[in-house]
């Protein structure tokens, strides 16, 4: 492994879905068919019921926040809002809808603000991954990440290295 490289999962028959759903933007997470128990890190056997029946969604099942030091007491109740997320799916626009479910006066700021970045982080580590998946392509066949952020304006390095035919910026020579 060289200086600029970073470790890639090797995925399991077991964890496949997994990372697949994390390629794909998604935090899955492998539930017990029979008895419903979220279980993360994946297993074949339910710790609860010993099922074998296994299940993935992506949407979230059950959340528990607390807040043990606030600034006002009546701060310790604010957590029990996050249970509105209860039902909606991790993956694109899920920073847009927790504002939606609990920005302002509707939940925590300090709690609903921790979210976005955890699943960004989780998102963003596993480029590797991603860059591995096929690009989405527009009706023109354009990389439809082109011009979505910065490192991907049509006139940038990275577009240049990786999709040279529409790269926008100077060409040398």
């Amino acid at each position: 492994m060289n200086e600029n490289s970073k470790p890639v999962p090797h995925p399991s028959p077991l964890t496949q879905p997994y990372w697949d759903g994390m390629v794909a933007g998604k935090l899955r997470i492998q539930y017990c068919s029979a008895c419903g128990k979220a279980r993360h890190y994946p297993r074949y056997i339910c710790d609860a019921c010993h099922s074998f029946d296994v299940t993935w969604k992506d949407s979230i099942r059950d959340i528990l926040a607390v807040t043990d030091a606030s600034p006002h007491p009546v701060c310790v109740a604010a957590p029990m809002a996050m249970r509105r997320l209860i039902g909606e799916r991790i993956g694109a626009g899920f920073t847009r809808r927790t504002r939606e479910l609990l920005g302002g006066a509707q939940g925590c700021t300090h709690l609903m603000e921790l979210l976005g970045p955890a699943a960004t982080t989780a998102f963003q580590s596993l480029v590797h991954l991603r860059f591995a998946a096929p690009d989405r392509l527009d009706a023109k066949g354009r990389p439809t990440k082109i011009d979505s952020c910065f490192a991907y304006g049509a006139d940038s390095p990275v577009v240049k290295q990786r999709w040279p035919a529409h790269y926008t910026g100077e060409h040398e020579g």
